[in-house]
């Protein structure tokens, strides 16, 4: 394998994916060359602004740009946020630039009409539905979304206590009536973590977004052969 041409860049918001993306992407060959760039101070803004600003999506562009020097085959955007970004810096580089909930928002919104976005940051939620609402769209698919905020859960995995983020989550959606919901989207990575929990207690389907860009960076990376291993 060449570590150049099977180089993988990953753009994250917050440290607290890293682990997560890395360890799946190792999961599929751990002799990929795994690169990461963080900017926190710039998802820090976006939370500041709640808006996706103009300084923000050049910014942003800037990364993608810089993350093509490293010759990557693809740059893959952990952060939900800044989702709309990657529309148009996509336009300015020649590597595939792949926004982590693209393919499940795909496989949602063939789950049933009703979803429920579950998020702990606020910025992601309108990110989130427009992207469902353009995957509803695409795929001639009625669409009904509903919001689930967990207010205050990310804080705590960015303080290492990961135990009382997933408590505030699972607290949060047991206290909805979902009974007409047919499927639970986990809006962000780092939500992902409690995918078995929520689904033992909703009793409902559940997307996430590491567990369907998987077969996304299997495809990039490995080709299609790869893809009907397992």
């Amino acid at each position: 394998m060449d570590r150049t041409t099977d180089r993988i860049v990953m753009i994250h918001g917050t440290n607290v994916v890293i682990p997560i993306m890395d360890r799946l992407v190792r999961d599929i060959d751990a002799r990929y060359d795994i690169l990461h760039m963080l900017n926190e101070p710039l998802l820090a803004e976006l939370l500041d602004t709640g808006v996706i600003t103009p300084e923000i999506r050049w910014r942003f562009a800037q990364m993608v740009i810089e993350a093509t020097r490293a010759n990557p085959k693809l740059i893959l955007v952990t952060g939900s946020s800044f989702s709309p970004c990657v529309d148009s810096a996509r336009t300015m580089v020649t590597v595939p630039v792949i926004k982590v909930d693209e393919r499940m928002a795909e496989e949602a919104v063939h789950a049933g009409r009703r979803l429920a976005i579950v998020a702990t940051e606020q910025t992601t939620i309108g990110p989130t539905s427009l992207l469902l609402s353009q995957k509803a769209d695409e795929n001639k698919r009625d669409l009904e979304l509903r919001t689930i905020y967990c207010e205050g859960a990310h804080r705590f995995l960015r303080e290492g206590k990961p135990e009382e983020h997933d408590r505030i989550v699972l607290e949060k959606i047991r206290s909805e009536n979902l009974e007409d919901i047919d499927a639970i989207v986990l809006a962000q990575v780092s939500v992902a973590r409690v995918l078995s929990q929520v689904e033992k207690l909703t009793g409902k389907k559940v997307f996430s977004s590491p567990s369907t860009v998987v077969s996304v960076l299997r495809d990039l990376m490995t080709g299609p052969e790869a893809s009907e291993v397992g």
